[in-house]
């Protein structure tokens, strides 16, 4: 009977330090200067709301602990914060699923339904998308001046989505004329 041996050879491939450094090591490092800048403003609004002075202008990080502004917040009649609270986690949550849902069935239809329009359909609705969330903030302000004028809130939606589809209309004219 014979027995087979083998030798397993590992291979080591040690890198220096200023080597792994130059190659993977500034990632982490920046990495880590963006997750502390990311985190700093949070601390900071933590730490000034556990004052008991109630401004801004808090010298330094968790200098004292005051508990009061919570339990004020909490347990004061005239400020229903949990209330507030819950019924946002409720529009949220609901606005959620709901956003979810409708975006997987208008994916599928778009995706596996072959239908008139569909290109230039989902030419528009990259567009729209490309755009930064201030440049469509106009069709808002179309909302808000004709809800003070008394139209009917209707009106006001129908003169929003007409805004937003003149606007991707006039950017697709654009980029063909180009």
């Amino acid at each position: 009977m014979s027995t087979v041996t083998r030798e397993l050879t590992v291979k080591t491939n040690k890198k220096s330090f200023g080597q792994w450094f130059k190659e993977v090591g500034w990632k982490h490092l920046v990495t880590w200067v963006l997750i502390v800048y990311a985190i700093f403003p949070i601390l900071y609004i933590l730490s000034t709301s556990l004052t008991d002075f109630g401004g801004i202008e808090n010298a330094t990080l968790f200098q004292q602990f005051h508990w009061q502004n919570y339990r004020d917040l909490l347990n004061d009649p005239s400020y229903p914060f949990p209330h507030w609270m819950m019924n946002t986690i409720i529009i949220a949550g609901t606005t959620a699923i709901l956003s979810v849902f409708i975006s997987a069935c208008a994916a599928y239809a778009s995706r596996r339904l072959r239908f008139m329009g569909r290109p230039p359909g989902l030419l528009a609705l990259i567009l729209i998308q490309m755009f930064a969330y201030e440049v469509l903030r106009s069709s808002s302000w179309i909302v808000v001046r004709i809800e003070r004028r008394s139209i009917c809130p209707l009106t006001a939606l129908i003169c929003s989505f007409v805004s937003l589809v003149l606007l991707a209309r006039a950017m697709s004219m654009r980029r063909v004329l180009c």
